[in-house]
């Protein structure tokens, strides 16, 4: 299906351009055609690579850098939601050492169950085993109900 999608798309390209319309009419014509026809990335970069040939060859430059501008921004919102994936894999991983050096100066040694089960536990059930763990007067109580 992405094969045949690919072929249609890369068809209605070429016939934007052989219907010698302007530039603009091109441009938002194919901006239609481009989010109507959504093709996997392998895909979309080998369109990409022939409407840059088909450029060169009619000395125009009107699709292609429209997808420099998305390939940009694509890499763009990568970076940030990267960054935002960082940042909360820190937060997680901050309040699972905070709780551990809580756990263990109050209990004392941690077992290995205890450790994976922090290792594995969502940052809502940190949240609730750090406040836990101010009231509780044994290991189990901190564990016990809310989680």
């Amino acid at each position: 299906m992405p094969q045949r999608r690919y072929a249609e798309k890369w068809r209605v390209v070429r016939l934007l351009y052989e219907r010698g319309w302007r530039r603009q009419r091109i441009i938002n014509l194919f901006k239609v055609v481009d989010g109507l026809m959504a093709l996997p990335p392998e895909l979309q970069e080998r369109l990409r690579r022939n409407i840059v040939r088909l450029e060169r060859r009619r000395d125009v430059e009107w699709i292609s850098p429209m997808f420099q501008l998305c390939r940009q921004e694509g890499l763009r919102e990568g970076q940030q939601k990267g960054r935002q994936e960082g940042r909360q894999e820190g937060r997680r991983e901050g309040a699972i050492d905070l709780l551990e050096r809580q756990l263990h100066r109050r209990f004392g040694a941690l077992s290995p169950t205890v450790q994976k089960r922090l290792a594995k536990a969502s940052p809502e059930q940190l949240a609730q085993w750090s406040e836990a763990v101010l009231d509780a007067r044994t290991l189990k109580q901190v564990f016990s109900s809310r989680s």
